[in-house]
């Protein structure tokens, strides 16, 4: 037992958020379905020198996969939980650095929320 949860209460789901319902085998979603109540969705690409459109490509694409994979297993709910938001900025961005990089974090986030917000 770990944090009060049993370990066959946790699964970890491996996947990948450039594929589509992260390219998890059809029999392990089968088999899973509707027996998921929560599923959380944490990866993200918390680079700060990775370029717009890779960070574009696995947090807001990425996050529309996951919204795919939780509904293909019908989950109870999904949580999305933003790495900016959780962790905040570092303080060697230089200011107009930083403008321009929360400026697409900003985009990314409200995209992948919307995303992720949707029935």
């Amino acid at each position: 037992m770990a944090i009060g949860v049993l370990q066959d209460q946790v699964i970890a789901v491996e996947g990948d958020l450039a594929r589509p319902k992260l390219g998890v085998k059809p029999a392990w979603i089968k088999k899973h379905a509707g027996k998921i109540d929560h599923f959380f969705h944490l990866a993200a690409i918390y680079d700060m020198k990775a370029d717009a459109e890779s960070q574009v490509q696995v947090n807001v694409e990425g996050t529309r996969n996951v919204v795919e994979f939780a509904k293909a297993v019908d989950a109870g709910h999904l949580h999305h939980v933003s790495s900016i938001a959780a962790t905040g900025l570092q303080a060697s961005l230089t200011p107009s650095r930083a403008n321009g990089f929360l400026n697409i974090l900003r985009l990314m986030q409200a995209q992948a929320q919307s995303l992720a917000a949707t029935p």
